[in-house]
């Protein structure tokens, strides 16, 4: 987002010529400034539809280090756009990649973690150009919107303790599981998820296009050992791992019919417990008619101190035959012409 402001006075030439410049400069540009964000028209976005990752990171090691960052991801589909989990740095990365989030129609917190929703305050002042307007769509989980949640009340819209900015979203929505919600010409339908106590993936429908996001959650609950032994899953690596035994069947279900998959990892064979894993994806898109599946949220294991991400992309793909990408923060990933 760039300015552009006529030139200021002449530069100070003694300490009593300093105080009125300094004081000229800051009453002409903090105006100047707040009006641009608040009144301007946000540049526009590329054209189609398409998902823009801010963050291919999860976790906490990439929180803190921000080897893979963390900021969640945009899904622009049908002329709506939604940022989805927009943890650390989403701002920043949006800064960089140039997009505008004043473009924004709808921020989605999958579930209350640092990884996911550290940045929604700040996304949701920029969706409603810094709280001076009411626009928008904020949904999350009652947990993240209630007193100990990480979106305050401030950012809810409902809190005039801050003069000068008391909008916010037009709607706020408290996710449920199956209950649709319009947002402009989407419908995002919440799906369950197992990881936290208040956790929510999505299938979002538009025009011919369905997109399913299945934010964290654990699939496998058994396996088959290559010994024949019925196992449960904890955080501990499958090293044995044969076959599934019993996942998530609602899980499996929610996603079978998306043209896109954009697939919380994590992991290849670690904590099944509360992660859907390299090895829960293949068998979650094992007779699906998905067209596309991204994965993201990776630990950065996989990163340093070598990268063996695009082992885990190719896995998939040859044990499914779908096609499989990682997701990249470089450049928009275009979903026309899937279907």
């Amino acid at each position: 987002m760039s300015l552009s402001l006529p030139p200021g006075p002449d530069e100070p030439s003694s300490p009593e010529t300093t105080f009125s410049y300094l004081h000229a400069v800051t009453q002409g540009r903090v105006i100047a400034h707040i009006s641009h964000v608040k009144f301007s028209e946000p540049a526009p976005l590329p054209p189609g539809n398409w998902l823009w990752f801010l963050g291919t990171g999860g976790n906490p090691v990439n929180v803190v280090t921000q080897v893979q960052p963390t900021g969640g991801f945009l899904l622009r589909m049908d002329g709506t756009l939604v940022h989805f989990d927009p943890g650390p740095g989403a701002l920043v990365h949006a800064a960089r990649a140039g997009l505008d989030l004043r473009n924004l129609d709808a921020v989605y917190v999958s579930h209350d973690h640092t990884d996911h929703a550290a940045d929604a305050g700040g996304v949701v002042e920029a969706m409603t150009h810094l709280m001076s307007r009411r626009k928008g769509v904020l949904l999350a989980g009652p947990v993240s919107l209630g007193p100990e949640g990480m979106i305050s009340r401030f950012h809810q819209g409902v809190s005039d303790e801050h003069e000068g900015y008391r909008e916010g979203p037009a709607q706020v929505v408290a996710l449920s599981a199956g209950r649709a919600v319009g947002i402009g010409n989407l419908s995002v339908v919440p799906v369950p998820a197992y990881h936290s106590r208040d956790n929510f993936g999505c299938v979002v429908s538009g025009g011919a296009l369905t997109v399913g996001y299945t934010s964290d959650t654990g699939y496998i609950r058994s396996y088959v050992s290559r010994d024949g032994q019925v196992k449960s899953v904890d955080y501990r690596a499958l090293h044995d791992f044969e076959a599934v035994a019993a996942y998530h069947h609602d899980v499996k279900e929610a996603y079978q019919n998306v043209n896109v998959l954009v697939a919380n990892t994590s992991y290849f064979n670690m904590f099944a417990n509360r992660q859907l894993t390299v090895l829960g994806l293949i068998h979650l898109l094992e007779g699906s008619t998905v067209k596309l599946a991204v994965i993201t949220h990776l630990d950065a294991c996989y990163s340093q101190p070598t990268d063996v991400r695009h082992h885990l992309a190719r896995y998939v793909e040859e044990k499914t035959g779908v096609r499989t990408v990682l997701a990249s923060e470089q450049a928009p990933l275009a979903l026309d012409g899937l279907v």
